[in-house]
């Protein structure tokens, strides 16, 4: 039987000796270079036990790697060769020691990297493939956390690539949180969650766009800013004047919509304050000639010209847009006259009579007499129906052919009564009468 090196051989030399017996300079054999062996013949010089591979020893190699001629391929008789030990054991599949044991008693050799889950990592022996174990394969069966670099995949505070750094690439350890949010206004903290490496979402109440709800929806600290008003608060408008009504306002997003309430409107004459102003038909339109009166529009206005068809004359002739009298063409009598207008109501009003002279300073006298006639009063033809009269004197003109309204108040008795309005000429100076206007007082 055959151990160590010769385990892998086919024939070993007859006559060897076993791994007790003393071997002529240490570690090496005689051998017959042609494979006979005995005692005749010359000796040979020793082999170098060397490396045992196939049938043969091989030999030692020269200096530039082929067998060398002082240690030629020699074959051996597994029967005679003995295993040579060649010291201590290494990993390569030999027994060096010939205990029968390849690869034996070797200590494990630590792996370059001793960080983090690499700690403790040693490599094992492989028998011919020699030393192995320092490859990820190895790092992995090692320990299953290991990684050949953390990219954020595994965030567990450990150094899982071995790199002296933990959970680098990773913003946190999965697992561990961290307060989040904040408590202002609608705002409430929460807390982040570490997945993945990466912080999960907040699960406190985050801001929101500010309502005008009374509350800091936008944590700012500020509640409602740019807002007039709280969404669904109402307030009062308008006014209770005149034909309006009060009523009121709601506030939506932010601000005060349309006032309920009646408000003013154009002022029309209704007797009414439609325009909510405190007065009752001011300034209410009404046609030409009209003026609003108890609630309707009547008539204040009339105008009678001197030469129009309504007028009726008694001396003089018409001037221009006038009707005229000169005492040299005209004697005492009634001018102007006329027109028995039923359209007058009951009131108070001035007749304007329009008039003229040639000299305003020659003296003071009566140049005229004026009067407002009720022509349906009680006494036929009228001998008592004057409702107002006057007298007109020179010094009431202004200058010489200056046209003045000569002003005479009445009041008419209305109920379909025909008015007259007379001028009568007293012969005295030149008179010229352009009109005469009827206004409400």
């Amino acid at each position: 039987m055959s151990w160590g090196l010769c385990a892998a051989l086919t024939a070993c030399a007859a006559g060897g000796v076993g791994p007790d017996a003393e071997v002529p300079e240490a570690g090496r054999a005689d051998v017959s270079v042609t494979g006979e062996t005995g005692t005749g013949g010359p000796p040979r010089p020793p082999v170098d036990a060397g490396v045992v591979t196939g049938d043969a020893v091989a030999p030692m190699a020269d200096a530039q790697g082929g067998p060398s001629d002082a240690h030629p391929v020699v074959e051996a008789d597994a029967a005679r060769m003995p295993c040579v030990p060649v010291g201590e054991e290494t990993c390569d599949g030999r027994d060096e020691d010939c205990d029968g044991i390849a690869d034996d008693g070797l200590l494990p050799r630590g792996c370059a990297q001793q960080q983090g889950v690499c700690a403790g990592m040693v490599e094992s022996c492989a028998g011919p493939a020699g030393w192995q174990g320092c490859d990820p394969a190895a790092a992995a069966a090692h320990d299953p956390r290991w990684r050949a670099a953390e990219n954020g995949d595994a965030c567990d505070g450990v150094d899982n690539d071995c790199n002296g750094v933990i959970d680098d690439a990773c913003a946190c350890r999965d697992g561990d949180t961290q307060v989040c949010g904040m408590d202002v206004g609608a705002c409430r903290s929460g807390t982040q969650r570490c997945q993945g490496g990466r912080l999960g979402p907040c699960d406190g109440t985050d801001p929101s766009p500010e309502r005008c709800d009374g509350v800091d929806n936008d944590c700012d600290g500020d509640t409602d800013e740019g807002c007039e008003c709280q969404d669904g608060a109402r307030e009062a408008c308008g006014s209770d004047v005149g034909a309006c009504r009060a009523g009121a306002r709601t506030c939506v997003d932010g601000r005060f919509g349309v006032c309920d309430a009646i408000g003013p409107a154009d002022e029309t004459c209704n007797g009414t304050d439609d325009d909510c102003d405190g007065q009752v038909d001011d300034a209410a339109p009404c046609d030409a000639d009209e003026v609003c009166l108890g609630g309707a529009c009547v008539r204040d206005r009339w105008v009678f010209e001197a030469e129009g068809g309504a007028m009726g004359h008694d001396v003089g002739a018409r001037e221009g847009d006038g009707w005229a009298c000169s005492t040299a063409a005209c004697a005492r009598g009634v001018m102007v006259y006329g027109p028995y207008t039923r359209d007058i109501p009951a009131g108070d009003y001035t007749a304007f009579f329009r008039m003229r002279v040639d000299n305003s300073v020659a003296d003071d006298n009566v140049v005229a007499h004026l009067e407002v006639n009720d022509y349906d009063g009680d006494v036929p033809d009228c001998g008592d129906c004057v409702i107002e009269a006057r007298d007109v004197r020179r010094g009431e003109f202004p200058g010489p052919m200056q046209a003045v309204d000569i002003a005479l108040d009445f009041t008419s008795p209305g109920g379909g009564h025909r008015l007259e309005f007379r001028t009568l000429y007293r012969d005295i100076a030149y008179l010229w009468q352009d009109r005469i206007e009827v206004r409400r007082r």
